[in-house]
Formats: C-alpha cells, sequence, structure tokens
C-alpha cells in the first residue's frame, strides 16, 4: 500500500489507470498527481478519477 503524494509519469496508461483503480478499491491514503502528454488521455481518465490531481507534460521537455 502507498501513502502520502504519488507522482505518476506517464499516468494515463495501462500501468497508471491500474495503480489508481487498484489504490481507489482499497482505499490507500494517498493523493495521485498524473502526469501525462495527451490531453485527451487526461479527461477519460478524469471521468473514472475525478479526485486526482492531472497535469499535462511530457518528461523529455526538461530543460534543467
Amino acid at each position: 500500500m502507498l501513502t502520502g503524494s504519488i507522482f505518476v509519469t506517464g499516468g494515463t496508461g495501462t500501468l497508471g489507470h491500474a495503480i489508481v483503480r487498484r489504490a481507489r478499491s482499497e482505499n490507500w491514503p494517498c493523493t495521485f498527481t498524473i502526469y501525462s502528454r495527451d490531453p485527451l488521455k487526461q479527461i477519460a481518465m478524469r471521468r473514472l478519477f475525478p479526485n486526482e490531481r492531472y497535469v499535462i507534460g511530457d518528461i523529455s521537455d526538461y530543460d534543467g
């Protein structure tokens, strides 16, 4: 079981969906930030999990 704040890159993909689905079905005490580059997939996932935080971006865009 994960606790705290969880940042999921590629979060609208298969693995991201599975993690959030399991966490919510088992009432894990955590919050998720779903990070992905596809706004349409974020809209679809937000319908299933409206209480999560969603951020548009791509990890390959890092300029640091």
